[in-house]
């Protein structure tokens, strides 16, 4: 299992989940250029970069179930 942290990357893949009603989250909206993603093997929401990946936030458990 990853472990993701602030100053990272995230690895984009075919599973990747782009999360796009932070509200319901509880998430704020993302800076122009970055996006929610979820990560279903811990259940984080992770703030990435769209173009390069890197993370600039995260939310632990933020999506577990």
């Amino acid at each position: 299992m990853p472990s993701y942290r602030i100053g990272g990357y995230y690895g984009y893949h075919t599973n990747t989940i782009i999360i796009g009603d932070y509200d319901y989250w509880g998430l704020y909206d993302p800076p122009h250029g970055y996006h929610w993603v979820h990560d279903y093997d811990s259940g984080d929401a992770i703030l990435a970069s769209i173009a390069t990946g890197a993370i600039i936030g995260l939310v632990i458990g933020a999506l577990a179930d």
